[in-house]
């Protein structure tokens, strides 16, 4: 088939895609997760179960003192040093501060 671009049809035909969108993920049971941002279930089951908050990681409990060094946990949770860590988009859980390096 051709190529298909988003925005090429006219507004009742991108609102009813949105609307057939909807649909698709309401049928799937696909819910936002309850705890949001904070969520530390990171299993298969549970992330194609429910949505969770893009572009914002949460910030690791440990900082710069954290031990685990495996690459899925430091793609699940932010660390000092992180692109993301560095430009703001980490959430920090009720106790959690920002840390970062400084020469004073």
């Amino acid at each position: 088939g051709g190529a298909w671009v988003l925005g090429a049809g006219s507004a009742s035909e991108v609102a009813d895609w949105t609307e057939a969108i909807n649909r698709a993920v309401l049928a799937q049971n696909i819910r936002p997760c309850d705890v949001g941002v904070e969520c530390t279930d990171f299993s298969d089951d549970h992330r194609a179960r429910f949505t969770h908050p893009e572009g914002v990681r949460l910030a690791c409990a440990y900082g710069s003192r954290c031990y685990r060094k495996n690459p899925q946990h430091l793609r699940q949770l932010a660390h000092p040093g992180d692109r993301d860590y560095r430009h703001g988009m980490v959430h920090f859980a009720a106790k959690g501060k920002p840390e970062f390096a400084t020469l004073r």
